[in-house]
């Protein structure tokens, strides 16, 4: 039992770090004044998903270097215009 929880929590871990890696390097191009609170919010909700979220993860990162990384900066573009 404890195994299984012990893996649970890493996979929180991970998904947790890999999601907001994501959004910080990929979708905010490495400007994080401009991530919502209310992102960063779901960002948690979804790591409790766990490994799924990790599956999901890799699944998103192996299409977007499939495709040649085409969303990059999509999410700062978005904010910036909104801002303007």
């Amino acid at each position: 039992m404890t195994s299984i929880i012990t893996w649970y929590i890493i996979g929180i871990l991970v998904s947790a770090i890999g999601i907001f890696s994501y959004e910080y390097f990929y979708l905010y191009d490495k400007e994080i004044e401009y991530i919502p609170i209310k992102e960063i919010v779901e960002d948690i909700l979804l790591s409790f998903l766990s490994w799924m979220m990790v599956a999901w993860l890799i699944i998103s990162v192996i299409l977007d270097i499939y495709m040649g990384w085409p969303s990059k900066g999509y999410d700062l573009n978005i904010k910036k215009k909104k801002n303007s």
